[in-house]
């Protein structure tokens, strides 16, 4: 005989039915953990006079028994709060259950960009950098959450070195040319070694080439200091007038300039390497 229930009854047995499904999914949403950022890493991928690129990772776990979706994120990197380069991806990375992944953000910025929010660190050594994240992920039960991360990490600020001449003077003349010793200085402005590899440059004296050379020096530049270098030089009279040669010889002061360029690395960050141009005139006289 099939019972009959009365309105009421079936309305109570509706309320008991729904109220014992909310305390399953109450229940199950409380076993429920919000994904987390467990490590991070930042890595120089790029670095110059002028421009900084960076890896930045982050590894997210989920500790639940079914997967979760990370379908977006928004990320910023801030200077003294304000924003240095910010975005948003829409990534559809699924987090297995129990299980993690790292999460990639290639960043880059420019040293101008930096100078922009504070003019101190034309001459600082180094920059802290904040970053935040915010995950959105799609979880069972709990639906659509925000996992925010936040953390900062420093990098240095590279400085062009300046080159200069120190002195120029006379080793040993003779009817078929002389020879001349010119010292070039290299400010390292830095904190941290340079690498100094190939100087090409052209030596014009009165607005004529006197001499053309690539030297391979092989030496590194120290930090916050001074490193001078001798790059003789040899002239045949038959470049220069000998007239000339002896004007100078008279110390009578002539006009120079230096068109080139030095070719460095910096070593501790693995670089590539880059140029650093040479261009400097001025007045000079023979030192015997």
């Amino acid at each position: 005989m099939t019972p009959i229930f009365r309105p009421k009854q079936l309305l109570t047995l509706l309320i008991s039915a729904v109220f014992i499904n909310s305390c399953a999914l109450l229940n199950q949403a409380a076993k429920v953990e919000k994904p987390k950022v467990v490590d991070w890493k930042v890595k120089l991928t790029g670095i110059s006079f002028d421009a900084v690129k960076l890896d930045y990772k982050m590894k997210l776990a989920n500790n639940n028994p079914v997967g979760v979706k990370l379908s977006n994120y928004t990320y910023s990197v801030k200077v003294e709060e304000q924003n240095l380069v910010s975005g948003t991806q829409n990534e559809g990375i699924q987090l297995n259950a129990n299980d993690t992944a790292w999460v990639s953000i290639p960043l880059s910025f420019t040293y101008k960009e930096l100078y922009n929010i504070g003019k101190s660190y034309v001459t600082s050594d180094s920059v802290n950098l904040a970053f935040k994240t915010d995950f959105g992920l799609d979880i069972p039960v709990l639906g659509k959450i925000q996992v925010p991360f936040e953390t900062d990490y420093s990098i240095p600020v590279i400085k062009r070195p300046k080159v200069s001449i120190g002195n120029f003077s006379m080793e040993s003349i003779s009817l078929m040319g002389a020879k001349f010793n010119l010292k070039l200085k290299v400010d390292n402005p830095n904190s941290l070694g340079i690498d100094l590899g190939k100087i090409g440059f052209d030596f014009k004296v009165n607005g004529k080439s006197w001499f053309r050379s690539a030297i391979e020096q092989g030496a590194r530049l120290t930090p916050k200091g001074t490193t001078e270098f001798n790059i003789p030089i040899g002239i045949s009279f038959s470049d220069v007038s000998l007239s000339m040669i002896n004007s100078i010889r008279k110390g009578e002061p002539f006009d120079y300039e230096i068109i080139g360029d030095v070719d460095v690395k910096l070593p501790l960050f693995d670089s590539e390497r880059f140029t650093v141009p040479i261009k400097q005139a001025g007045s000079l006289k023979l030192n015997f």
